[in-house]
């Protein structure tokens, strides 16, 4: 019987990765498949785990009244009709509940664990990869910089960055020399392709998440390792610097600042919060009125640029709906457990969390059921999240 249960969570976890990479890989650019059934794969198999749910499980209440504010930005607010901003809602819940912190049990935190290790070890695997792709000379297929496997270099960055902390945590719980070997090359082409996505923001995250880790992790040769990581940052700024140049970008930076589009969408956030510092304009939504917004005809199509996660909070939900949210995560805050097994016994999730809370500064996408960082995201914080059936002994 255990044996027939195991078989059911492999499945669901492959059929869960593949249908959430489906649409970013660059298969889709080869093989062009209707993004309507990518989006119906992609939503039918995100159902799958409520099989879990049938044994029994408890309710987040600090997220359920996250649920309920988001709710009152969209019931207090005239939004646009383009932004479809219900619908959206409703996905975001759909993904909240199953796999991430809203329900949770026993047998729904094992399976979201293992659906969040094998994501990493598969991030791992397709960052080397596309790194070896580049090694080969091959064609870069999608847009932006160089994207590797993907559709896209800012896809291939946030992955890319995922699979180096993972790569560097598997090297630093590997119990044979082979094993160090395999990750430490895993860790360096991942690294590698991500340097090459060209994506300042990833680059700073990972940066700061591995300084975090020379500083927890026990090595036994930790000056080496301090050195490594100064050494890594030095041929980092020289891959940039060339990438930037070779796209004629420097001058731009130099004149327009760190990233001239971000900072306008930056400045329309905080905008849209001065107009509705209490409720915001709603969640999923933008407000058309503010002049400074760049994208239009993105916009028109119900297009949401946020600019950075922080400041869509607060441009879109209002004090009510950061503070609320503040008061979710301040659980991680005052959990012992969950500090000593994270951090104190460095664990490849405090990694993440590092990389995601860094890169928040610069991209905007938690609240994109349609997302697959979202997806991970969540998926970390129901991982990790300190309850009664936590697996990792981060129980409050």
């Amino acid at each position: 019987m255990t044996f027939e249960l195991n078989k059911v969570k492999n499945s669901i976890i492959i059929l869960l990765i593949i249908s959430q990479l489906s649409n970013y890989t660059i298969l889709t650019i080869l093989f062009p498949i209707n993004p309507v059934l990518i989006q119906l794969i992609k939503y039918t198999c995100i159902f799958l785990p409520i099989i879990y749910l049938f044994k029994g499980f408890k309710i987040e209440i600090k997220m359920l009244f996250v649920i309920l504010v988001f709710l009152t930005s969209i019931l207090i607010n005239d939004i646009d009709p383009k932004f479809n901003s219900e619908v959206r809602f409703i996905t975001w819940i759909v993904m909240i509940a199953i796999i991430g912190p809203l329900f949770y049990s026993y047998h729904l935190n094992l399976f979201k664990e293992k659906l969040l290790d094998t994501f990493m070890y598969v991030f791992m695997i397709l960052g080397a990869i596309s790194f070896i792709y580049w090694l080969a000379g091959l064609p870069s297929l999608g847009r932006g910089h160089f994207s590797g496997l993907f559709g896209h270099s800012m896809v291939l960055a946030p992955i890319s960055s995922m699979g180096t902390l993972y790569a560097i945590y598997r090297f630093y719980k590997a119990e044979t020399n082979f094993l160090k070997y395999f990750y430490l090359i895993l860790f360096l082409s991942n690294f590698l392709a991500l340097v090459l996505s060209a994506s300042r923001s990833a680059l700073v995250a990972v940066l700061i998440a591995l300084f975090i880790f020379l500083i927890f992790a026990k090595l036994r040769y930790k000056k080496f390792f301090l050195f490594f990581g100064v050494l890594i940052g030095i041929i980092t700024n020289s891959f940039i610097s060339l990438n930037l140049e070779k796209s004629n970008l420097t001058q731009s930076i130099a004149t327009r600042g760190f990233d001239n589009t971000r900072e306008i969408l930056w400045h329309d956030r905080l905008l849209e919060f001065r107009n509705n510092p209490f409720f915001g304009v709603g969640f999923a939504a933008q407000d058309d009125k503010i002049d400074g917004k760049i994208g239009k005809k993105g916009s028109d199509e119900g297009v949401i640029e946020p600019g950075s996660t922080y400041l869509m909070i607060l441009s879109m939900t209002g004090l009510l709906g950061a503070f609320t949210l503040l008061i979710f995560f301040s659980k991680y805050i005052i959990s012992l457990s969950f500090w000593k097994n994270n951090l104190f016994n460095i664990n490849y999730k405090i990694l993440l969390f590092i990389f995601f809370f860094v890169h928040f500064i610069a991209e905007g996408y938690i609240f994109s059921s349609g997302s697959i960082f979202a997806f991970i995201f969540w998926l970390l914080v129901a991982s990790t999240y300190p309850n009664s059936y936590n697996k990792n002994g981060n129980i409050s």
